[in-house]
């Protein structure tokens, strides 16, 4: 049961009134790798993009002058970022502010959000959640390569309260995707010194 003041809605609804709301990146020979320069506007990924959380590694530039010619494929802080390929494909994370304005590439689609409706990160958070995931399970189920349509996706069903509501979830969600970092880095860190003392041990003794 669908609480009150909740809606279903497709994904295609929260999107801004602006030309070039919702969009993939650029096709084909209009960005390749020619065009890529050591410092400038950065480039996205696909492997710049983890559920709920953007973490730009990519390290790729384009010109300004590039950029500003792919400027209906230009992603700003607060837009949603989606991946249309991958194992999963589909998964969301929001575009940080503390990045300078990028440009996508052709298996991204940048979502920009109607603001008055819908809050970025629970957009996010509810496009990595089982409902989402299991729509985009369906439109790519059989594919050796998993890959999504911009026209398939913008037929993507999430439920969303209201714009108060949807802050409150997204600050509590946000608040265990951080714990969970977090506690994932401690473990990370564990695994290297594990390995070492294995070297150590195993090489030398006590």
């Amino acid at each position: 049961m669908t609480p009150d003041g909740w809606r279903l809605v497709s994904v295609n609804e929260l999107a801004a009134s602006d030309r070039n709301s919702f969009v993939i990146g650029p096709f084909g020979s209009d960005l390749v790798v020619g065009d890529y320069v050591d410092a400038g506007v950065p480039v996205v990924f696909v492997r710049d993009v983890k559920p709920n959380a953007f973490r730009w590694k990519s390290n790729v530039f384009v010109s300004a002058e590039k950029a500003e010619r792919l400027q209906a494929h230009r992603v700003c802080a607060g837009d949603v970022v989606i991946t249309k390929m991958g194992l999963p494909a589909g998964v969301a994370a929001v575009y940080p502010d503390s990045l300078a304005d990028g440009i996508v590439t052709a298996d991204i689609i940048r979502l920009r959000l109607n603001s008055g409706v819908a809050d970025a990160r629970y957009v996010s958070e509810a496009l990595n959640a089982p409902l989402a995931s299991e729509q985009v399970a369906k439109i790519t189920g059989g594919q050796t390569r998993p890959k999504l349509t911009l026209r398939d996706y913008k037929t993507i069903r999430i439920l969303l309260p209201p714009p108060s509501e949807q802050r409150k979830i997204a600050a509590i969600l946000s608040s265990v995707d951080d714990a969970i970092r977090c506690t994932q880095a401690v473990i990370d860190q564990l695994q290297v010194v594990k390995k070492a003392m294995m070297a150590e041990l195993l090489t030398r003794g006590l």
